[in-house]
């Protein structure tokens, strides 16, 4: 089941879109997608923009924000030492050009014992963003594995990417 897709709760339509003014700090929208797609393998230093969690987000203010949660789980290295590094970038045009969303590249670099073939459960990171554009776009993880190849999603696995617009 790979790249389910749970709804989009957009309550921007129907009798709410109708000049309703919502006060700051109040849930717009929700976006949600899941991947159990088998072991994802990254090569060393590579940059992986997965597709697997791939989120749609549609026009919307500046002025509002998202709060994101990316969760990877079924972290496996390779060799002694290896780690991943984990970030989030957006599109407007079909991913031609990923762009960096947040302040900085990667957010997390999780630790790993100094043997080979540590899986780590899992790796979480919660971020905060203003909309960077007023267009739609789309939303993916940049995972890189450093320092040897790793896998992610070894199975059983499920990874998950939470998408939270609040009024800004």
């Amino acid at each position: 089941m790979a790249g389910l897709l749970i709804g989009d709760n957009n309550f921007s339509t129907g009798t709410l879109g109708s000049g309703v003014t919502f006060p700051a700090g109040h849930v717009l929208r929700t976006f949600y997608n899941e991947s159990d797609a088998t072991g994802e393998t990254i090569a060393s230093g590579a940059t992986l923009y997965w597709d697997e969690l791939d989120i749609t987000i549609p026009a919307s203010s500046t002025v509002d924000y998202l709060i994101i949660a990316l969760n990877i789980n079924g972290i496996l290295t390779s060799i002694a030492g290896s780690y991943l590094t984990m970030g989030l970038v957006y599109s407007t045009d079909s991913w031609s050009t990923p762009l960096q969303l947040g302040t900085v590249e990667y957010y997390d670099r999780p630790a790993y014992s100094n043997t080979t073939q540590t899986q780590v459960l899992s790796s979480t990171v919660v971020i905060r963003v203003n909309h960077p554009t007023a267009l739609a776009y789309r939303i993916r993880p940049k995972l890189n594995g450093t320092l040897g190849g790793l896998n992610v999603n070894q199975q059983p696995s499920r990874s998950t990417m939470l998408a939270i617009e609040i009024k800004g």
